[in-house]
């Protein structure tokens, strides 16, 4: 009896590699996911083996060949897993929503096709099927848009890819078809500076939670980005903050951001105060992150009712219909590009702190900006001072908040750094006693807590 085919297998980092033979004969590593038991990586490296030995081997292709020898009745549906699996080894974040999108709206339709008999017309047949599930109320219009681009890439893919195990076809039977069809945009939604000093204020919301939404507009971060902060990333002499990973909602382990841009900026002044207060008491806990607080994202399910706990109750924020989204989390993100456009920024820095990719995202809070920035009241206001952890202190109104923006417009400092921090952080002094400068030093052992100080 023959040896059952298992792959071979060994660890590599958070993560197992498996190693088969593929159609062509070639026995490549392949990555798997992150966080899988030895268990299940077996099962798994089992299975491709099993598929990969169904299929036939052949001799090795030749590296100058455009198309791949795989069985000429390799389905769709088999492909478009080969397809999903490459781009899991990649550690590409989309490939969970992309095996779901093919199998429910493409696989239906094309599933046991020979994925090199595929034609035009039936690609034309998945367009026509998302548009009618979007008529009928199915799918939202946006989904059956990342059907398509989903479908128009796993079609560039069999005729053009780097992977020649994924060239199976001389022609890309997507080439040329138009997608379905778009419908509204929906208006995005940010809060008024007023509004969120209501939030930041509210005794009635946690202030873990209310120091984390003033993070998320001050630094104009994502919530991966926010939560994969570490304490290195914040240079407190220089005023800076250096974004340059992400944190995997799915996977929860460490990835780039989105786009892979990393960006390095100065902070919005206000900001200093919270994350003087926020980092020695990361530290203090033997915390490697900004945060330390677990995941950001578990706060975008409690965000609409922190808003109505601060009697923050503007009817469009709640709004769920056709042409209205209601708040959400990452628009606290928005929120805070919303407010650097009304204050009249440079596109081109708005653009850099965002991290946008295509300067047409910018322009979308240029244009909103340039229709509301009348009355819309002054931007990144002063923290009230209950946000930095003291709860005796009261809120400050919108006029002392506003002076407050002034004075640190016109150069005004905030408050000096408190003994602890001086003595966490270390002193340097650059030029003279009015302009000092601090930085991180490296600690024996964890520092005092600052509320003991």
């Amino acid at each position: 009896m023959p040896r059952a085919l298992t792959g071979s297998l060994k660890r590599h980092g958070d993560h197992f590699d498996a190693r088969i033979t593929l159609p062509d004969g070639t026995r490549p590593w392949i990555h798997l996911p992150a966080g899988e038991t030895e268990a299940r990586a077996r099962e798994r490296a089992a299975s491709m083996s099993e598929k990969a030995k169904a299929a036939g081997v052949v001799e090795r292709v030749d590296p100058k060949a455009r198309v791949a020898p795989v069985p000429p009745s390799e389905t769709f549906r088999d492909y478009a897993e080969r397809w999903v699996e490459e781009r899991e080894a990649r550690g590409l974040v989309s490939a969970r929503d992309d095996r779901s999108r093919l199998k429910n709206h493409v696989a239906t339709i094309v599933g046991d096709r020979p994925i090199r008999d595929i034609t035009r017309a039936e690609v034309e047949a998945i367009v026509e099927s998302c548009d009618t599930k979007v008529l009928d109320g199915e799918i939202e219009w946006l989904t059956a848009t990342h059907v398509w681009a989903c479908v128009t890439k796993l079609f560039g893919d069999a005729c053009g890819s780097k992977v020649k195990t994924l060239r199976v076809r001389e022609d890309n039977p997507a080439a040329g078809v138009r997608g379905p069809d778009r419908g509204v945009e929906k208006a995005k939604n940010y809060l008024y500076p007023n509004e969120f000093l209501k939030l930041a204020a509210c005794e009635a919301v946690p202030l873990r939670a209310r120091r984390v939404y003033a993070l998320s507009i001050y630094l104009y971060v994502r919530a991966g980005e926010l939560e994969a902060l570490g304490l290195e990333d914040v240079d407190h002499g220089r005023g800076t903050v250096h974004v340059h990973r992400s944190i995997d909602r799915a996977r929860r382990c460490e990835k780039s951001t989105k786009g892979k841009q990393a960006r390095r900026f100065s902070v919005e002044a206000e900001i200093l105060p919270l994350l003087r207060v926020l980092c020695p008491q990361a530290l203090a806990a033997g915390a490697k992150r900004l945060t330390a607080m677990g995941a950001v994202e578990d706060l975008s399910t409690t965000f609409r009712d922190h808003l109505r706990a601060a009697g923050v109750d503007r009817a469009e924020l709640f709004a769920d219909d056709k042409t209205r989204k209601h708040i959400t989390f990452h628009d606290l993100r928005a929120t805070g590009l919303t407010w650097m456009a009304v204050r009249g920024d440079d596109p081109l820095k708005i653009k850099f702190r965002a991290g946008h990719s295509d300067f047409k995202t910018t322009e979308i809070y240029i244009r909103e900006a340039e229709q509301v920035k009348d009355g819309f009241g002054v931007v990144f206001p002063a923290l009230p001072a209950c946000l930095l952890g003291d709860p005796a202190a009261a809120p400050e109104d919108e006029s002392s908040s506003e002076s407050s923006d002034d004075a640190g417009r016109n150069g005004v400092t905030t408050e000096p750094p408190s003994r602890f921090e001086l003595e966490t952080y270390g002193l340097r002094n650059r030029c003279s006693t009015a302009e000092l400068r601090w930085q991180p030093l490296r600690l024996g052992k964890a520092a005092p807590s600052p509320m003991d100080a």
